[in-house]
């Protein structure tokens, strides 16, 4: 990636999946939806783990509200956003109530390395700790929620 001299040098909004060498370049960064999609209808579709259908669909609705604003040439308006940011806080917080840590016997203690975790759980610490990154394309109407959802999860 440096040897091309581009990423080093960028200085823009950078859209990426969550590939942590990304994260090294200093300019500002989002992270692609698509992928977030994906993992929360895998985890809906196969584990019937309703918070992550809540999140797939609160991020359809704010993209909706940004594709509304960005027609209009204005921006989502502050309180929305608000909102929005605490439907996403309450999302997590269930999902994270439906997926504990691991827990951790004598034997595992004595292991390193870092406990193994389920899929939910992961992408749940990933939508928590890239909050910013994830919802930038609310925030900044230069970043398009890039999609391939082309129907509503089934519930």
């Amino acid at each position: 990636m440096n040897k091309m001299g581009v990423l080093p040098k960028y200085r823009g909004i950078l859209v990426h999946d969550f590939w942590k060498s990304y994260f090294k370049y200093k300019c500002e960064h989002a992270l692609c939806n698509v992928h977030i999609q994906r993992e929360l209808e895998n985890i809906y579709k196969k584990y019937k783990q309703e918070w992550a259908k809540e999140m797939s669909d609160l991020l359809y609705e704010i993209k909706e509200q940004a594709d509304c604003a960005r027609k209009l040439g204005t921006k989502i308006g502050e309180d929305t956003i608000k909102t929005f940011i605490e439907k996403y806080h309450l999302i997590l917080m269930k999902g994270f109530e439906d997926n504990p840590p691991p827990e951790i016997s004598k034997d595992d203690e004595a292991k390193r390395g870092i406990q193994a975790q389920s899929k939910a759980r992961n992408l749940l610490e990933r939508l928590e700790k890239y909050e910013k990154e994830i919802l930038r394309f609310a925030t900044d109407l230069r970043v398009p929620l890039a999609t391939t959802r082309q129907k509503e999860i089934s519930g």
